[in-house]
This record gives structure tokens, sequence and C-alpha cells, in this order.
């Protein structure tokens, strides 16, 4: 019968249900390039760099962003943990009081008669949940905790990647670096020669002047590269938990799969965690719609009391007394408090809906232009690659004539320029290419992988100090998926 009362919970059919099937004409294409599937779990392994993979396990262990995600978690656990143990009985509590009397009045005279007392009592309270309000409130804590699930799963997302982004800026840096060094060099050894050829009458002082500005010019550039390489390496450690300057990364090579899994058909938008966090969001603004609800129904509460006195006025006696009652809640004159609370959480309800459709049209963009910018990436790459190999010839042929007396020095110092320039331009079109897989990881991955972080040593530790002691019967974050 205390069923047939409950209010029903509000259904809330969620927008944008055909996204689940959208797929870009980019990630189509990217398909056609790279028809190897995309496997979140394994995507990272097939750079064949050890030390990218062991500094992505390092800040999934030691990051604080997620070291603070995941006590969010644990957080929300204990809150639905509370929820739940509000639908049983109230805590019991116990009194106890004790004393002595002595002078009492009797007979309109005061008489020597002294004695001991004690009460010993408990009592406790049990809201009947008619009408739903507690269950609801379980509802919205939990769905509370997926949200922080979700969350945790998509910081765990966004530090993976960044990590990748700056190990790859930095090795992008370091090839920058060499390159310029390495034309330096050849800088140096043509100004040299214009400065042989102009002490022996055979050459010309602008020539000279010409090699060394441009020697002087990279001899520059160089102060950058390095500030590049430094920036990069303080962001790399803090990424992974640590001071700037305590981290040291090895060079190595900046190469990218030839055949790189990229191909992502299908892939349901809908699962990544920040669509499933605001569809989640959308459950807990419903149930709290019917908290505010129940609010206006009546309030049943049962409480109950035992107590034992002791007492040894006139000997030793003892009294004990049992009360049962109940407690009928009925808002009656509220002058309209409780409505407005109803109609404003239709509001946020109804803010929420329009939150997750636009979380879901940011979700699709942010996969098509993650997509759009591989492949321009990779046509950039491609094009640089053939321009540095025409302006290396170019060079040659600038050299040979040189030497030939054919042409003058301004020739080849115009090949070198543009030779720097191109495979400056190269290492930078690699760079960006590298960091499009990174941003194409951090945009598909999230419908793929799941389980969030879980408190790191450094949290659990501190926890232990003051006492702290994990329920291992916690509510889980599995199965917390958002209902329609």
């Amino acid at each position: 019968m205390l069923g047939a009362c409950s209010l029903s919970k509000t259904s809330v059919e969620l927008p944008r249900s055909e996204a689940a099937n959208w797929e870009s004409e980019a990630v189509t294409r990217l398909a056609e390039i790279s028809p190897e599937r995309f496997d979140a779990a394994t995507f990272w392994d097939q750079f064949d760099n050890p030390t990218l993979t062991g500094l992505i396990a390092e800040a999934n262990r030691e990051n604080l962003t997620l070291q603070l995600a995941a006590l969010r978690i644990l957080d929300a656990r204990l809150r639905v943990r509370g929820a739940q143990l509000a639908q049983g009985p109230q805590p019991v509590i116990a009194t106890a009081t004790g004393g002595y009397a002595a002078n009492a009045l009797a007979g309109g005279r005061i008489v020597d008669n002294d004695f001991l007392f004690g009460d010993l009592g408990i009592s406790s309270a049990w809201e009947i949940d008619v009408f739903g309000r507690l269950a609801r409130a379980k509802d919205a804590s939990r769905g509370n905790l997926g949200i922080a699930s979700a969350r945790a799963q998509d910081a765990s997302l966004l530090i993976t990647s960044e990590v990748a982004r700056r190990y790859f800026a930095l090795q992008t840096a370091r090839l920058r670096l060499r390159i310029a060094e390495e034309n330096l060099a050849k800088q140096e050894r043509s100004t040299e020669i214009a400065q042989n050829q102009f002490r022996f009458g055979v050459g010309n002082e602008l020539d000279v002047a010409q090699a060394r500005a441009q020697a002087v010019a990279t001899s520059a550039s160089l102060a950058l590269r390095r500030e590049a390489i430094e920036r990069e390496l303080s962001a790399l450690a803090v990424l992974v938990g640590r001071l700037p300057g305590e981290l040291e990364v090895p060079e190595f090579p900046l190469r990218l799969p030839d055949d790189a899994a990229l191909s992502a058909p299908g892939s349901n938008l809908l699962l990544r965690p920040d669509v499933r966090a605001a569809a989640l969001a959308v459950n807990v603004e419903a149930a709290r719609l019917d908290i505010s609800r129940a609010q206006l129904k009546p309030g049943f509460v049962i409480a109950g009391s035992l107590g034992l006195t002791r007492t040894t006025s006139g000997g030793l006696t003892n009294a004990i007394t049992e009360n049962l009652a109940g407690a009928l809640r009925v808002p009656l004159f509220d002058f309209g408090r409780l409505r407005n609370a109803v109609a404003l959480q239709d509001v946020r309800l109804e803010q929420a809906i329009v939150r997750y459709e636009q979380t879901v049209l940011e979700a699709a963009d942010e996969i098509n232009v993650a997509a759009i910018a591989l492949l321009r990436a990779r046509e950039e790459r491609l094009a640089r690659k053939e321009a540095l190999a025409i302006a290396n010839r170019s060079l040659e042929l600038a050299q040979l004539r040189y030497r030939e007396g054919l042409s003058d020095l301004d020739r080849v110092l115009r090949a070198q320029e543009a030779v720097l320039r191109q495979a400056d331009a190269q290492a930078i079109a690699l760079g960006r290419e590298a960091s499009a897989m990174t941003q194409l990881y951090r945009n598909l991955a999230g419908a793929e992988l799941a389980g969030p972080v879980a408190p790191t040593r450094a949290s659990t530790k501190r926890m232990e100090k003051r006492g702290f002691i994990q329920n291992e019967n916690l509510p889980s974050t599995e199965s917390l998926e958002p209902t329609k």
C-alpha cells in the first residue's frame, strides 16, 4: 500500500540520440588512409618508445590532478554510503544520568533522607520513506559518484595526452636545435671560405659580410630553441608529479609509425566520459526534482525509547519505561516556498539537459577537428619532405657552380638558408602531426577505456596516518551508466 503512495520517478529522454551512430567525413577519410583499427589500450605501444610509455605510466600514478580526481571518487562513494544509511533507522542515542540526593522535604518539614539514583535510556527514530525522498536522494548521490568516476577517466585521458604532447614537443625542439646547430656549422665553414678568398684577393668583402650575417642570425636563434627545450622539460616534470629540474628525459628520435592504428569507424561518442558525465548530471537533477516534490507531501516518522530508573530511596527499586510513537509532518503554511523550490529544480533540470546536448555537439566537433588536424598535418609533413629534398638538391648545385666559378657565394648562402628553413619546417610539421595524433587519442579513447584511477600512494598514506580505514563495502563505480 505504501508503494502505491510513492511518487513516480521523473523520466527524461536525452536529446541527440542519433549521435551514437555519427561519423564525420574526416574520420572516414582517416580510416581509408590508416585502416588498422584504433585501440586505446595499445595506442602508445606502436610508437616503440619506452621513455614515452614510462612517462605516461608515471603521470597516471603520481599526477596530483589525478590524485584529486581519485579522492573525489572516494568522497562520492562515502556520500552514497551515507545516503544508504539514511534510509534505515536513525542512530540510537543512549543517555545515562546518576546522582545523590539528601534532605528531602516531607510533611512540611525537612527529614534526613539521602539516597542514590540513576537513569539509563536509549532512543531512536525511523523515517518511513513513503514518497521516495530518501530513495531519490540515494539515486542522486549515486549519480554524483558516476560523474566523479567519468571525470576522473576524462582527467586521466587529458593528462595522458598532455604528457605525450609535451614529450613530442620536447623532441621536436631538440630536433630543431640540432638542425640549426648543423646548419650553423656549415654557415661558419662558408664564412671561413669567404674570409680566406677575400684575404687572397679572389673574393670580396660583401660575400664575407653576408656569410657572417647569416651565421650570426642562425646562432641567435639557438637561444630560443634551447628555451623551448627547458620549458617542455619543466612542464613534463610537473605532469609526472616532480619539481622542475628533477626530470631527465633522454633524447630519442622523433619517429611516427608508418601504419599507425587510427581507424575508428562506428565509434560511439556518447560513451565518452565527458558526455557520460553530462548525462549523469541530468539524472541527478531529475532525482533532485523528485526530492523537492516529495517535500510537498506528508512525512512519517516512528520514534521509540526504552528507559531504566534505579533508586535506593525506600529500598532498592527499579522502574522501566517504554515509549513508541508516530509523528506526521505536514507542510501546511509555507507561503509557496516549497512549490517555488520545485519550479527552481525544474529549471535546473532543463539546464542540465541543454548542457548535455551542448556537450554532445562539442564532443562531435572535437573528434572532427582532431581528425582534420591529423589529415592536414600528414599532408604538410609529406609536402615538407619533398620541399627539403628539392632544397638540398639546389644547395648541391649552387655549391658545384660556386666551386667551378660560375656563380658567386650569395647563391650558396641563399641555398643554405633555404635548406635550414625547409628542414626546420619539416621538423615542425613532424611535431604537429605527432601532436594531432595525441589529440585524436584524447577524443577517441574515452569511448573505449573504462575504470577510474584509484587514490595514489601519497594520498593513501596521508589518510592512513590520520586513522582512515577504507571500507571495502563502499559503493562501486561500476555499472553507473546514464539512464534514458
